[in-house]
């Protein structure tokens, strides 16, 4: 990241932001359409590898997913998405690391990706003996 942020103002929530023809345009998203050249995909956002919301520096925006985004703020030592009592926990409360991998964050929470998947199973054998009897119920 050679360039330096080029900042604008008309901030809404932190984004720069202008009216065209009625409609709310936020400028580090148009910028990033512009530089791709097509629409951002469904599902991804504008991130900022600055991490400086205002920032409207073409070299600065990517196409990311929420987690990338997320993971981009707790780099940057931007923990107030993630409180502070648990900025420091490298691992979850039944001992699996947080990576980038086995980390799910969503609106400033993270979860456990191998205990979630475990949850899940769980959930799945209950579901299957409950569907055993009642068949077996019905049956009898």
């Amino acid at each position: 990241m050679d360039k330096p942020c080029i900042f604008s103002t008309g901030l809404s929530s932190g984004y720069p932001r202008r009216m065209i023809e009625g409609k709310t345009i936020y400028l580090h998203r148009q910028v990033l359409e512009q530089k791709l050249g097509r629409p951002i995909r469904e599902g991804y956002e504008a991130c900022h590898s600055c991490n400086h919301s205002n920032c409207i520096e073409p070299e600065h925006i990517y196409e990311g997913t929420h987690t990338d985004n997320m993971w981009d703020l707790k780099k940057a030592g931007n923990s107030r998405f993630f409180g502070k009592h648990n900025r420091e926990k490298t691992h979850c409360p039944h001992g699996h690391e947080y990576t980038e991998e086995n980390t799910k964050i969503y609106r400033g929470y993270r979860w456990c990706k191998t205990c979630e998947r475990e949850e899940w199973r769980k959930k799945n054998i209950k579901r299957k003996e409950l569907r055993q009897l009642r068949r077996t119920a019905r049956n009898a």
